[in-house]
């Protein structure tokens, strides 16, 4: 099997690799593609970068990051964690 050279980190790698978009255009080793392609990759889903709008992760809409609120790590644009808070307390009060 042929060596190649990852194009990230420039370590050798057996097989065929994987795309190294959005990083580079090259072909990068697994380690790379794990811990730098596929974060970078669902990093540009949660941001659309044409308008700089961040991606709700409960209603998948865009917003604008001063209409943001991290709720458990989540980002969540006013309207859905609203919703949340409303949906806890109601669960809490029985």
């Amino acid at each position: 099997m042929e060596i190649k050279k990852c194009s990230i980190c420039e370590k050798e790698y057996e097989g065929f690799g994987n795309n190294a978009e959005p990083i580079n255009q090259g072909r990068c080793c697994d380690d790379c593609n794990y811990t730098k392609v596929i974060p970078k990759r669902i990093e540009n889903i949660k941001t659309d970068e044409t308008t700089n709008k961040i991606m709700c992760e409960e209603c998948l809409s865009y917003f604008d990051e001063e209409d943001m609120d991290i709720h458990d790590e989540m980002w969540l644009c006013r309207e859905c964690e609203n919703n949340r808070v409303k949906k806890e307390s109601k669960r809490r009060d029985g």
